[in-house]
């Protein structure tokens, strides 16, 4: 997991590294060394198997680059031959552990490179919709320690030029995660988010300015969950996260799910 200012910005990250436990022998958290909000201390605290370690996040340099450089480091950190890589707002349900297991030991077996995921993505406590399959099961035995992710711009591309083409092709998987990324934000928070997201798109193509390409966001996900949007009750989510849906206020997004301003 790559993380910066996780406190600061809301994200469920302790759920989310308390999801993976069960399934995994180590947890990795790559946290930029400039974060002083309290997390890396929880982190530290939280469990055994959890690992800090350090990068820097520079979006105004790198782009989107520095996610890849983040991952790489988190790679090299792992000593196991699965690598799995989750947001800081990616759950695994406990209903999926056993699942998730068997899907990621065929990989292993079957001698895939890498897999995909799905995720629900939550804007709304109890509405989801689709985020598109993306690839966060990697095969170390296969991609070797010189894998890495860092990429740049339009071109974040893992290297797979060392990967042999026949083992390029990603195994598809029925795992799916549940992210949060922004029930808990208010409009401050979501305004940081959203910055940061447009600093590293402008490296790779033109963008709107910041007014613009925020209001273009949230209509853009409005549109897409009065389109697509899925109920599922707090109930059937991870329990790990239910108290925290709860507790979701008016002034947050997760609410309302981005509905106009009174």
């Amino acid at each position: 997991m790559v993380l910066s200012e996780p406190e600061k910005l809301r994200y469920p990250y302790l759920e989310s590294i308390q999801s993976f436990l069960p399934l995994c022998d180590e947890i990795i958290a790559v946290c930029n060394w400039l974060t002083d909000d309290g997390s890396i201390e929880k982190l530290k605290n939280l469990d055994s198997k959890v690992k800090v370690i350090y990068g820097l996040f520079d979006y105004s340099r790198f782009g989107w680059a520095s996610q890849g450089i983040m991952r790489t480091n988190g790679y090299y950190a792992a000593t196991g031959d699965m690598v799995l890589m989750f947001d800081a707002d990616g759950i695994l349900h406990e209903n999926d552990v056993g699942q998730a297991r068997q899907a990621i030991e065929q990989i292993y077996n079957d001698g895939k490179a890498y897999g995909f995921w799905m995720k629900h993505r939550f804007n709304q406590r109890e509405t989801w919709v689709r985020q598109a399959k993306h690839s966060g099961i990697y095969n170390k035995s296969v991609l070797g320690n010189n894998f890495n992710f860092y990429g740049g711009g339009a071109n974040y591309r893992p290297s797979w030029e060392l990967v042999p083409e026949a083992q390029r092709r990603g195994q598809q998987t029925d795992i799916w995660l549940y992210g949060y990324e922004r029930c808990w934000d208010t409009r401050e928070i979501f305004e940081i988010k959203l910055k940061d997201r447009r600093i590293m798109e402008v490296s790779s193509h033109q963008v709107p300015p910041l007014k613009e390409y925020i209001d273009d966001f949230i209509q853009e996900r409005r549109d897409k969950a009065a389109k697509e949007g899925q109920f599922m009750p707090i109930s059937e989510q991870p329990k790990i996260i239910q108290d925290k849906l709860n507790s979701i206020k008016e002034d947050q997004f997760g609410y309302n799910l981005f509905q106009e301003e009174k």
